[in-house]
């Protein structure tokens, strides 16, 4: 995330991307590996926490991916080959398990 942080004030101060335009195979990389351990850590996290800890979980895996998106859809528009897109790859599955998260805490029923 201090990549897509980077990336991102990059094409917010300058109006371009001039470290990453070469390397986004990498970075497409480290996301995807990034994204995978969230996920599993963050299901295996709650699965060991009661119904208020799985539910502050999902609160906060539903509404910080979509404030990153809203913030990067005001900075960087709809502008698909800009930085900001990248930031809806690993925001997309975070609010997925927000929801995995969030019914499990339904189904939870000690406290």
């Amino acid at each position: 995330m201090i990549g897509l942080g980077a990336f991102g004030f990059d094409f917010a101060t300058r109006g371009e991307v001039s470290f990453i335009s070469n390397r986004y195979e990498g970075l497409f990389l480290a996301i995807a590996i990034g994204v995978a351990l969230l996920l599993v850590s963050l299901i295996g996290w709650a699965w060991v926490l009661g119904k208020a800890g799985r539910a502050r979980i999902a609160f906060f895996t539903l509404v910080v991916p979509i404030a990153v998106i809203l913030v990067g859809y005001a900075l960087g528009g709809t502008n698909v080959h800009g930085p900001f897109f990248l930031f809806a790859l690993p925001m997309a599955p975070l609010i997925l398990v927000g929801f995995v998260v969030a019914i499990m805490a339904a189904h939870t029923r000690k406290a």
